[in-house]
């Protein structure tokens, strides 16, 4: 898994211009959904096959992620039938995922959120037993969720941990869901970073190292962010972005530094 990957939502129909844009700048890894009402993920896959085709980078040097939606966060494009068991809604809308991407396999597959508010329902588990098949059955690398409490990540740390790889969420640096994380060996992957974070990312001490390196605030907390184990996630639409976040490896953060921002982040717990 790369150290950031590019997000690919709520982009409509500059989706497949902003990921061949993404792709061009450098980025190994796409974050996608078969959720229609804010993804596109054709758009997506003929990207991916556009970019394939030039030959420079092969499908095997690019890390692909999905997630299966629940009805509920879907509008009226659904890509399997309601009246399938929640299994089968996962094997469709999965296979539909390769379809649309036009590759055999992925390196990821998320729920995309549970179904249950707060906690975890048994369909919840039925479509994450369906998940984990798909990893067992080798049509998948790494499988997990998104958009999760820790009530609901602890519940399938009990069920399944050896299964469970990837965990992704809002960007809060000391969350109870990033420990569970850290406990178990599990990628945490972080969206928003700048977003949630943003008092962090306007302090002053943070905008001082910034300006010491020579480099961006958001260089600065995506740097930061690798140092403490999170995987990024970032969503821009301006190119200029897209190259910057791709260098945020230039920013050599010291000891002091990282001392300097756990201090100023970890007061601070958020709630995923």
């Amino acid at each position: 898994m790369p150290d950031i990957l590019y997000g690919t939502s709520h982009k409509g129909d500059e989706t497949e211009r902003l990921v061949r844009q993404a792709l061009e700048a450098g980025f190994q890894g796409l974050d996608s959904a078969n959720q229609r009402k804010h993804y596109y993920e054709a758009a997506v896959g003929s990207a991916v096959r556009k970019y394939l085709s030039v030959g420079v980078v092969h499908r095997a040097d690019l890390f692909l992620q999905s997630k299966f939606t629940f009805p509920n966060g879907h509008d009226h494009r659904i890509p399997y039938s309601t009246k399938a068991t929640v299994g089968e809604q996962v094997r469709q809308s999965f296979d539909s995922s390769l379809n649309l991407l036009g590759v055999d396999r992925l390196d990821s597959y998320l729920l995309h959120a549970p179904e249950t508010p707060g906690k975890l329902s048994e369909r919840d588990f039925e479509a994450w037993d369906a998940i984990v098949h798909l990893k067992r059955a080798g049509r998948v690398g790494l499988v997990g969720v998104s958009n999760v409490n820790e009530v609901q990540l602890q519940a399938l740390v009990n069920r399944s941990s050896h299964s469970l790889d990837v965990v992704q969420n809002r960007c809060h640096w000391n969350s109870k869901v990033r420990r569970i994380c850290q406990q178990h060996q599990i990628h945490y992957q972080g969206f928003s970073i700048l977003r949630v974070n943003l008092r962090d990312a306007n302090s002053h001490p943070i905008r001082s190292i910034a300006h010491r390196h020579r480099v961006t605030v958001a260089q600065v907390l995506l740097r930061f962010c690798q140092c403490i184990g999170i995987v990024c996630l970032t969503s821009t639409s301006n190119v200029r972005h897209m190259q910057e976040s791709l260098r945020f490896g230039d920013c050599d953060l010291s000891a002091d530094d990282i001392r300097i921002i756990k201090r100023i982040t970890t007061g601070r717990v958020g709630d995923r």
